[in-house]
């Protein structure tokens, strides 16, 4: 039934809980209707005995009539129960009819005497079904003050009783009317089914726009339930997708830009080589700049394939989790740029600490922020490492006296291609930012009173 689509899933489901409220119901009433048609019968039948008795049998009248009138006026107050006519037998000891208003069944009439003689009771109330028909009937030995009864003999016996499968008539009925009911609700039941999932089928076509990259317009939720919810979580993933749509085109257009500058500058000077429009001493300098601009170039290239790398593997682009330490870490990358710039001061407060990490990655994030540092500082470079925020953290923090940042530069500063106040368009701090990511780690930016400070913040593996 799975692979059938859902709005007949749905329509299947509501028939069948409907089919089962029904099919509950019908046993319900059908136990319920048995003792209260049973008693309401019982109860009827033993009011008309004691009408009949009162009115008539214990009057004297009625004794000294002959047999024909005591019928005649008993008849008159036969009555009806379910639209079956009640009727009387009386009968004496030996079984003889001393009176009955319609012909009586043999069978029940022998079920009846042979009742009467077992009954201890002065009225006592009987069910029995003879050939498929319903009997109800109650049974009342007759006396008068003498114990003789009414017609001149012994105590005898007075049964009133109804013949009538009323009960099952009205079963049927009910029964009927539940089919009816069952099958005039498969339709509303379809509509109902078509609601339910009419906001999936229109979250479907979304979806479809969704996967033909049409993800513009945003989609409309008004409902809370768990059909929002899902709504709201393909919103989400639709902005997530614009949002990286506009970022990679505006990626290729950065990475052209990136990659054409230094390719035209060694393009440029290797035909004006290449056609002698410089001289010898020219020729050497322009070379050292060709050798410049593709040493940069190959750095591009570098930074491109790896953010790519980690944008594309995640985690997988993490090769092997071991320890690494910070403080003889530091100390390395610090010996190979501390020669880059002759002018600037450095101050190093390096406590041991140790985290858990891609070597290789940790050592690309910490070189990009040296380089960053170097690019930046005036006079000073601050570097420490911290484990102060809590027991499983350690922090280092970065932090030089170049120009402070605005606040729109430091929410955008990790981003691709971010420009600096140079104009310097670069890849480092967004890589670094990932690598921080990857290893469950935070960078952030702050200007510290006369410095910008770049906090890394690394879960610790002691």
């Amino acid at each position: 039934m799975k692979n059938k689509p859902l709005f007949f899933q749905v329509w299947v489901v509501l028939v069948l809980s409907l089919f089962a409220f029904i099919a509950v119901g019908a046993l319900i009433i059908s136990r319920v209707s048995y003792e209260f048609f049973a008693n309401q019968a019982y109860d009827f039948l033993e009011k008309t005995q004691d009408y009949i008795i009162e009115k008539h049998i214990e009057q004297d009248v009625f004794i000294r009539e002959d047999k024909d009138e005591r019928v005649k006026k008993i008849e008159e107050n036969i009555g009806f129960y379910g639209g079956v006519s009640i009727n009387h037998v009386i009968f004496d000891r030996q079984g003889e009819i001393i009176l009955a208003t319609v012909p009586l069944n043999q069978d029940f009439y022998r079920e009846v005497m042979d009742n009467a003689r077992k009954q201890s009771k002065e009225t006592a109330s009987y069910k029995t079904q003879i050939a498929g028909i319903e009997y109800y009937y109650v049974l009342r030995t007759v006396y008068t003050e003498d114990r003789v009864d009414v017609f001149g003999r012994e105590s005898n016996y007075f049964a009133t009783f109804v013949a009538s499968n009323y009960r099952n008539n009205f079963l049927q009925a009910l029964l009927h009317n539940f089919i009816f009911i069952l099958i005039a609700s498969l339709i509303p039941a379809g509509l109902l089914a078509r609601y339910m999932i009419n906001p999936l089928l229109k979250l479907e076509k979304r979806v479809n726009q969704i996967a033909r990259r049409e993800w513009k317009e945003p989609i409309k939720i008004d409902r809370k339930d768990e059909i929002g919810r899902l709504m709201q979580s393909v919103e989400l993933m639709r902005e997530e997708l614009y949002k990286e749509d506009q970022a990679q085109k505006a990626f290729f257009h950065n990475v052209s830009h990136n990659l054409k500058t230094p390719v035209m500058v060694i393009r440029s000077y290797a035909e004006a080589i290449k056609d002698g429009i410089f001289s010898r001493e020219e020729e050497i300098k322009n070379l050292e700049l060709i050798s410049e601009e593709a040493q940069n170039l190959e750095t591009q290239i570098r930074s491109l394939l790896l953010l790519a790398k980690l944008d594309y593997f995640g985690q997988e682009s993490l090769k092997e989790l071991r320890r690494i330490d910070l403080r003889s870490t530091l100390e390395e990358l610090w010996e190979r740029v501390r020669y880059q710039r002759m002018d600037i001061t450095w101050e190093l407060k390096l406590e041991d600490a140790q985290i858990k990490g891609d070597r290789e990655h940790i050592k690309v994030c910490l070189e990009n922020i040296m380089e960053n540092q170097l690019k930046y500082a005036k006079s000073r470079i601050r570097i420490s490492i911290e484990k102060k925020i809590s027991p499983n953290k350690v922090e280092i923090i970065f932090s030089n006296d170049g120009n402070l940042l605005d606040e729109d530069m430091r929410e955008k500063i990790f981003e691709e291609f971010s420009t600096g106040k140079k104009g310097n368009i670069g890849l480092g701090l967004s890589i670094v930012k990932k690598i921080m990511r990857l290893h469950g780690g935070e960078v952030w930016a702050a200007n510290e009173a006369d410095e910008v400070a770049f906090h890394l913040c690394f879960p610790s593996s002691s």
